[in-house]
């Protein structure tokens, strides 16, 4: 009877191990595949300008791990909208939280940024962070080269407008 609780015992030691080991490989292999949003998010830093409209953006490092940003539209040679912005790093959900305020309009728009690969960066809002999947609205991003992002908005998961955003040498 003992011989047999022992092996039955060795057994489940070496499952548990076997499991364990399998777990630790397996968060190990996804902590090597995160991407890494601090690294990718400077990406942004620079000058911008949206073609076809007159709306410019300027973002600069701010801090360890921030940015922070100025942004204007114009309308012929009025300023139709403009705001300020700063992006922080929230390493729990490992994601960028922004936060704006209109020149034009009250209150505090937020919204959260995150790079679902190398090259593409998806933006919501704040609110519909704890479902993502069911955003009331979505802005992707696709970096095509280090001055070049295609900017595609969505409302109810369709495309509602696209545009090209390229740097700017300031």
């Amino acid at each position: 009877m003992k011989k047999v609780c022992l092996t039955k015992l060795i057994l489940l030691m070496l499952l548990c191990s076997n499991a364990a080991t399998a777990q630790t490989t397996q968060t190990t292999q996804t902590a090597k595949t995160r991407l890494n949003q601090v690294e990718l998010m400077k990406k942004w830093i620079g000058y911008w300008r949206t073609e076809g409209t007159y709306i410019t953006s300027e973002i600069r490092p701010y801090g360890i791990d921030g940015l922070e940003g100025y942004q204007k539209a114009q309308v012929k040679d009025s300023v139709a909208q403009e705001h300020r912005f700063i992006y922080g790093y929230n390493k729990n959900i490992d994601k960028y939280i922004s936060a704006s305020i209109s020149k034009n309009n009250s209150g505090l728009f937020l919204v959260v940024f995150w790079f679902t690969s190398a090259n593409t960066c998806e933006r919501i809002p704040f609110e519909d962070i704890s479902d993502p999947e069911k955003a009331s609205s979505i802005a992707i991003y696709e970096f095509k080269s280090e001055n070049q992002i295609i900017a595609t908005f969505m409302e109810k998961n369709k495309p509602d407008r696209t545009y090209t955003i390229v740097r700017e040498k300031k």
